[in-house]
């Protein structure tokens, strides 16, 4: 259960966070997630803001290693899918390096946004909290990656930027994302170290949730 979020005012107004899922594909599952909010005033539903955003695939490790791929056969069949393989099995490269072993349904979630008007007050880990809950009961997954990394660089501010990446860092620990454990340095093409996180989602309840 996930506890609605008080506006506060004279009146009662709640905001009880959801999100609405979206998904195609077989072999690889492109999920596209939105984040609403529905407003109540004293009991009464009032509207529904949109809040932010979230994309994810979804495939097999088997999938994903390089062993297992025919890309011969990708080439004619599916160009798309092909190239989508190769961006997962960069991603599974910080696998190889580490000692962390990730079988099964391996959901990879790219993007994660809360628009701006609505930053700074604790939805993100709500709205993760909803996602990895769905991610487990509705997809089935097993695991989750993701890497803490600021959409928005500014180039001439590192200063904020590793600010911001450290923030992430915190705010995916704080969900029950682990850091890969590896002894070799993955740095992004802007030269920050990437740090690569997971959660084994066969440990994780989901019980309650409250702001």
């Amino acid at each position: 259960m996930l506890h609605a979020e008080n506006l506060g005012g004279e009146e009662s107004r709640i905001l009880t966070p959801s999100i609405r899922m979206n998904w195609k594909g077989e072999k690889i599952i492109h999920i596209q997630v939105e984040f609403v909010g529905h407003v109540t005033k004293n009991g009464i539903y009032e509207k529904t803001e949109h809040l932010g955003r979230a994309l994810i695939q979804v495939a097999h490790h088997t999938l994903i290693r390089e062993h297992t791929i025919d890309y011969v056969s990708l080439i004619h069949e599916s160009p798309e899918m092909l190239r989508e393989l190769q961006e997962l099995e960069d991603f599974f490269n910080c696998i190889k390096i580490g000692k962390q072993k990730l079988e099964g349904s391996i959901a990879i979630l790219e993007h994660l946004e809360i628009y701006k008007p609505f930053r700074g007050r604790g939805l993100a880990k709500a709205f993760i909290w909803l996602l990895l809950k769905a991610l487990k009961e509705e997809i089935e997954a097993d695991y989750v990656l993701l890497k803490p990394y600021p959409f928005e660089i500014r180039k001439d501010d590192q200063a904020s930027t590793l600010k911001e990446k450290l923030r992430l860092e915190k705010m995916y620990e704080k969900s029950g994302f682990r850091k890969f454990p590896t002894t070799k340095i993955i740095k992004s093409k802007e030269g920050y170290i990437l740090n690569y996180m997971y959660m084994n989602l066969n440990d994780k309840q989901f019980k309650d949730f409250s702001f």
